[in-house]
């Protein structure tokens, strides 16, 4: 989601991440768990456009491992951090 939202801005990146979820097979939970951190992803790749770092690509993968790491992600509960 950070890379398409760094080509397509996030509104694009979030209405891609809608079509594939909404063809997805998941079930509901899972669905809006997956909506909640595309949206987490699209808001990165806006990030990298805006910190113009050499590497914006590079700069997505390096802020989505740390919200990751730190719990910054959703669960299938939308629980934040609980995963």
């Amino acid at each position: 989601m950070g890379a398409l939202s760094t080509r397509f801005g996030f509104d694009g990146a979030t209405y891609i991440g809608y079509i594939h979820e909404d063809n997805s097979r998941n079930p509901e939970e899972e669905r809006q768990m997956d909506l909640k951190n595309n949206s987490v992803g699209a808001e990165l790749g806006q990030e990298a456009i805006t910190a113009r770092p050499d590497d914006q690509w590079g700069y997505v993968l390096e802020q989505c491992e740390a919200r990751a790491r730190s719990y910054e992600l959703y669960d299938m509960n939308g629980v934040k951090g609980n995963y």
